[in-house]
């Protein structure tokens, strides 16, 4: 089966074409041109409310029963209202993602590819959703660079991020960091004893937010400090949590991660110092021996 953009009915029309052996279904949504093959029989495309409300018209397979929906050029897209859904035939990819989530306690996933390429060289996976609503998120560049393994590795470690509640803890660490900025603005600004002290007869608001911006900075300097010290740590613990969801995923995750670096051009041996500034991940050499670290701690290889 092949996708083929369409100029007189102006959509993406689904085609015949030879089967081909990837196995595995994913759009590059970025090229004007989007070929796709599978070794199944059965390709199902699951599109946004926005995506389906232009041109939407569903088109049957009388071969396979499956049902195709008309995909929206990438001129008109934006990453999240776009079709960014993508399944793989059952016994392979699919199949397992969603077994791997299944047993990590990862309920009622469903499975997207985005088209990151079109933004970036980068390649990345995340899991984002709660309850129904769930979405595990692959990069279009992450598949073809990744072994099936490896992509299991690196979704334990992105269900790790939610199975810790690292989400849930930086969402009420933003909340009660943006209460506490309001109400020293709220201090500052009603402040009479700031104001005296700076020979002003009354608080005046342009002072008042200078003052603030000045002493705020310091305090949002050692915030960032902090939340960078706890990204990397959370880093630390999603990739422990990979490696006990299964005897092979700590190899498998520092071999993915080796890949992913590699792709990124990014410094592989940065200055601890620069680190503790900026960094929100560990270095990668930091990171694969805490993998090996911790796969000999618990299973003795």
């Amino acid at each position: 089966m092949s996708v083929a953009w369409s100029s007189d009915r102006n959509q993406w029309a689904l085609a015949e074409g030879e089967a081909g052996s990837l196995g595995t279904v994913y759009a590059v949504l970025s090229q004007p041109r989007l070929d796709l093959a599978t070794a199944s029989d059965r390709v199902e495309w699951t599109l946004t409310p926005e995506a389906l409300a232009a041109n939407s018209v569903k088109e049957s397979s009388s071969e396979s029963g499956g049902v195709y929906d008309p995909l929206v050029p990438a001129g008109e897209r934006r990453l999240a209202e776009t079709m960014e859904a993508v399944y793989v035939d059952a016994g392979s990819l699919r199949s397992n993602l969603l077994a791997l989530a299944e047993r990590l306690g990862y309920h009622g996933a469903s499975i997207f590819v985005i088209d990151g390429s079109a933004r970036s060289a980068h390649s990345n996976a995340f899991c984002t959703g709660f309850g129904s609503f769930r979405r595990i998120c692959l990069f279009d560049t992450l598949l073809p660079i990744m072994s099936e393994g490896e992509i299991l590795a690196v979704l334990g470690h992105e269900i790790g991020h939610d199975r810790l509640y690292h989400v849930h803890m930086r969402l009420v660490i933003g909340i009660a960091y943006s209460f506490l900025m309001l109400y020293s603005l709220g201090h500052f600004l009603t402040s009479s004893a700031l104001s005296a002290a700076f020979f002003a007869p009354e608080p005046k608001v342009y002072l008042s937010v200078v003052f603030f911006s000045t002493a705020w900075g310091a305090v949002d300097f050692v915030m960032s400090l902090l939340l960078t010290a706890e990204s990397r740590a959370n880093e630390f613990a999603a990739d422990r949590f990979a490696v006990e969801a299964d005897v092979s995923y700590g190899e498998l995750l520092g071999s993915a991660l080796k890949k992913l670096m590699k792709k990124s051009k990014v410094n592989l041996t940065p200055h601890p110092f620069y680190v503790f500034l900026t960094y929100s991940h560990p270095p990668l050499d930091a990171r694969i021996k805490a993998i090996r670290d911790h796969q000999k701690l618990k299973y003795g290889n």
